[in-house]
């Protein structure tokens, strides 16, 4: 499916514009409803899990290389930017094995529970 949006963003690169200007007198609705809250939220759920996975990988899985630990943090959340940033920052290989193990397994993850999340969520909503 990615591929199809990729080249329908080639032959079309207004596409992408169209869709964000369709979604955006719904996201205005939501941030005059929830105002600030959304907001906060949206950090929460953007700095908890990142924060929590990295003491996890440095405490618990005895992680002792912050780069590595980081990795992990990156993997996981499938962030290929950050990732980039390590190698840049570490100068050598050391991040890659954190970041390609918890990139895959994040990746397995997602495909398997994604739609067994959904289905909960949208068999409690009816």
């Amino acid at each position: 499916m990615r591929n199809f949006f990729g080249w329908l963003r080639s032959v079309h690169p207004r596409f992408v514009g169209i869709v964000g200007i369709a979604a955006g007198p719904q996201a205005l609705v939501a941030i005059q409803k929830y105002g600030l809250t959304l907001f906060f939220l949206g950090v929460a759920v953007t700095l908890i899990p990142q924060i929590i996975t990295f003491f996890f990988s440095y405490y618990v899985l005895r992680i002792q290389n912050p780069i590595e630990a980081l990795a992990c943090v990156a993997g996981g959340r499938s962030a290929n930017p950050a990732f980039a940033a390590l190698l840049a920052k570490a100068g050598n290989a050391t991040p890659v094995v954190s970041f390609t193990v918890t990139y895959a397994v994040a990746n397995v993850f997602l495909t398997l529970w994604g739609p067994l999340i959904v289905g909960i969520i949208t068999k409690n909503a009816s």
